[in-house]
């Protein structure tokens, strides 16, 4: 199935929030999977100045997801040395962190997260912006989520935090990270590759997948989950014969466009999952307070003590 004209938007993003309301009122996870288009390299203007030098094609005149993949043609034909690459990805990355504040989008997806909407995140991507953005809305690393690193940590499908974050090519901080060969980094290490197929087996909601940075993980999603909602800016992402088979295997919905940017998808799904319902809910408590009646005027000398009864986790935001 397939949502990727406008007037499909509010269709697409009202059922993906069904959906995920669902799943958490049954206790039934949901894992996200963020690709190369949520990260930072996908935003800095200094990545695409560097490799503009190493191309003929002009990238700020070309669609961003033209370019982004370009960039990643540039990196492997360069073969830059280790040092050089992580000079190149540190500016890159200073300069996204340096307007973080701007990114509304990442408070949003942390907010989201920490309403318990998703407890598995898995990314492609090896900055730290999703860290950054879970710290901003007061969870504390090591204490609400961890983050696993390939090698680093043992690998457990059991969760010893409410939050976990998996890094699946590696951690630029921790300059244990991988650009080129991605395919194999997972398919050369058998036990990494299982842990991802049972942490993606079940609902994952796939967001900002790049056919080209991310090849590595697509096959995992051929098999491994039983429901994917795949959201993507991209419209004709469906004829990429990287991505086609997705929906040969599973129960799959794409939602397509410019309206499932992964900027403008969190702020709408933060719209409907957390502002609309509280709004909801406060104008019912307060119509229930205008309609009540005394036969007693006197009464209206007294203490009022109004009782307000919690029984749905939709009712968290108004209390």
């Amino acid at each position: 199935m397939t949502l990727g004209m406008e007037g499909r938007n509010s269709f697409a993003i009202r059922h993906i929030c069904e959906w995920l309301d669902w799943r958490r009122r049954n206790n039934q996870q949901t894992i996200l999977l963020l690709g190369s288009r949520a990260g930072a390299l996908y935003r800095s203007l200094p990545f695409y100045e560097y490799c503009q030098q190493y191309t003929t094609h002009h990238l700020q005149t070309r669609a961003r997801i033209w370019s982004f993949r370009e960039c990643y043609s540039v990196l492997l034909q360069q073969q830059l040395g280790e040092r050089e690459l992580h000079a190149l990805l540190q500016e890159a990355f200073r300069h996204v962190v340096g307007l973080l504040g701007m990114y509304e989008e990442d408070e949003c997806f942390a907010e989201i997260v920490k309403r318990g909407y998703f407890r598995e995140i898995i990314t492609t991507n090896i900055d730290d912006l999703v860290e950054r953005a879970l710290i901003r809305v007061g969870l504390v690393e090591g204490e609400d989520f961890a983050v696993l690193i390939p090698g680093e940590l043992p690998l457990s499908r059991k969760r010893a935090l409410p939050y976990r974050l998996t890094k699946v090519f590696g951690d630029f901080l921790s300059r244990k990270y991988i650009i080129a060969n991605r395919h194999a980094s997972i398919t050369e290490h058998d036990e990494f590759q299982q842990y991802l197929r049972g942490i993606l087996h079940g609902g994952v909601l796939a967001i900002g997948i790049d056919p080209l940075w991310d090849s590595g993980i697509l096959p995992l999603l051929r098999d491994a989950p039983t429901t994917l909602w795949f959201v993507n800016e991209q419209e004709d992402i469906l004829h990429d014969q990287q991505i086609a088979p997705l929906f040969d295997q599973v129960q799959a919905v794409a939602a397509l466009g410019q309206k499932y940017r992964y900027e403008d998808f969190w702020r709408s799904l933060y719209q409907q999952l957390c502002i609309e319902p509280a709004i909801k809910y406060k104008d019912m408590y307060s119509r229930h307070i205008d309609l009540t009646r005394y036969e007693d005027q006197s009464q209206l000398d007294k203490k009022l003590t109004h009782v307000y009864y919690i029984y749905n986790d939709h009712d968290i935001a108004i209390m």
